[in-house]
């Protein structure tokens, strides 16, 4: 798994175990929620001095962050079953994701730049 599917799902496994709105987590780190929404999605990967502000609002070191397993605190927290299993839905979903777009990329797809021009394609310096 990469770095980036563990930290989204962490982001995301411990906000909704701990029971906040993205808008609750967005205010302690200076960002809207639509930008933690991009944080667990993946859409946007997370600076570090945002992780770090999203580890002391949760109590937690950076180091103990990487040692979490999002489904393992999906399962501590206190979920439904119900809850639970939504949760570990949207977990597996990220991975999933991830995955796609790997496959993608290997079978000759290009990733795109913020213009729209293929990054393939650009000319190196």
């Amino acid at each position: 798994m990469s770095i980036n599917v563990k930290v989204a799902q962490l982001l995301y496994a411990i906000r909704v175990s701990n029971k906040k709105t993205q808008m609750k987590v967005g205010q302690s780190m200076n960002v809207t929620f639509q930008q933690v929404q991009k944080y667990e999605k993946m859409i946007n990967l997370i600076p570090i001095t945002k992780l770090e502000k999203f580890c002391s609002y949760f109590k937690i070191t950076i180091s103990d962050f990487f040692n979490l397993d999002a489904y393992s605190i999906i399962d501590s927290g206190n979920l439904t079953e119900g809850q639970k299993l939504k949760h570990h839905n949207q977990l597996s979903e990220l991975e999933m994701l991830n995955l796609l777009e790997r496959k993608a990329n290997d079978k000759g797809g290009s990733k795109k730049d913020m213009a729209g021009e293929s990054i393939s394609q650009r000319a190196h310096i």
